[in-house]
C-alpha cells in the first residue's frame, strides 16, 4: 500500500525538477550560468578561460623590443572569424587572466570559440622586423 503512495509522489518531484530546470535554462537564471562556465571553460561573463590544447608557458620578459597588442572590439576581436592561426614559436603570446600561452586561434579572453587574425598579425610583424624578436 505504501508503494500506491510513494511512486505517484516521486513521479510529481521528478516532473516538477524537470521543469523548474527547463524554466531556469530559459530564463538563464541561477544556477544555469554558473553551471554552464564550468562546460565550456568560460567565466561569468562569457570570456573563455580554458580551451582543449593550450599549454600554459612561462611569461617573456619585457623590454623595450616588446610589443603589446590591446585587442578591443566586436566579432574582428572575440574570436568569431573563420580561419584559425596559430603562430610558430614562443614569440607571439596569448596574455589571459595573469597567464601566458603560444597564441593560437580561439584566443583566451574572448567570447568566441572561431578564429582571429591577431596571432597571424603577431608573427607577420616579427617576420617583417618591424618588432625585434626578444630572444
Amino acid at each position: 500500500m505504501r508503494l500506491v503512495f510513494r511512486v505517484p509522489i516521486v513521479v510529481a518531484l521528478c516532473i516538477s525538477a524537470v521543469g523548474v530546470g527547463l524554466y531556469a535554462g530559459v530564463k538563464r537564471t541561477w544556477p544555469v550560468p554558473g553551471l554552464k562556465g564550468l562546460v565550456t571553460g568560460k567565466d561569468q561573463f562569457g570570456r573563455l578561460l580554458s580551451y582543449p590544447g593550450k599549454v600554459e608557458i612561462a611569461c617573456p620578459l619585457q623590454d623595450q623590443t616588446t610589443a603589446v597588442l590591446l585587442v578591443i572590439g566586436q566579432s574582428n576581436a572575440a574570436n568569431y572569424q573563420g580561419q584559425r592561426h596559430q603562430s610558430g614559436d614562443d614569440r607571439v603570446i596569448n596574455f589571459s587572466a595573469g597567464h601566458c600561452y603560444p597564441a593560437a586561434s580561439p584566443l583566451l579572453g574572448a567570447d568566441g570559440e572561431l578564429g582571429e587574425t591577431w596571432t597571424l598579425l603577431g608573427t607577420k610583424l616579427i617576420q617583417s622586423g618591424s618588432i625585434a624578436p626578444s630572444f
